[in-house]
């Protein structure tokens, strides 16, 4: 049992993200965040399920029903770059094989994804 509940309290990069090109995600990992957060995750492919309320950049984090691809990458970069040592450590190793948790509350999910967001947009 404790075995099991340490897979699930981490996953790795490369089981998350199938495809760079076109971009997809494991189904199954998604379905697991989506439960943990209690949030839908939108395809940009199926604009039927894209609510523009949801989109709204000014909707406080809790409130947010939906979270997007853009928003799963930038959970992934403030993952890997969460505390300089660990992001010391990434530049030594693939960072694909990095342990990424599993988010476990909205509040947290989103404040990482606005500081994955910013290093991503430091980078252009």
């Amino acid at each position: 049992m404790q075995l099991q509940r340490q897979h699930l309290a981490h996953f790795k990069v490369h089981e998350l993200v199938l495809s760079l090109s076109p971009l997809q995600f494991n189904p199954q990992l998604v379905c697991q965040i989506e439960k943990s957060l209690e949030l839908s995750f939108i395809n940009d492919n199926e604009p039927h399920r894209v609510c523009f309320a949801n989109q709204n950049t000014e909707l406080q984090d809790a409130y947010k029903q939906v979270f997007s691809a853009v928003d799963l990458l930038d959970y992934l970069y403030a993952s890997l770059i969460s505390d300089q040592q660990h992001a010391e450590k990434i530049q030594l190793q693939n960072p694909a094989l990095a342990p990424i948790p599993y988010p476990t509350d909205n509040l947290t999910f989103w404040r990482m994804v606005a500081t994955g967001r910013q290093y991503r947009l430091s980078l252009s």
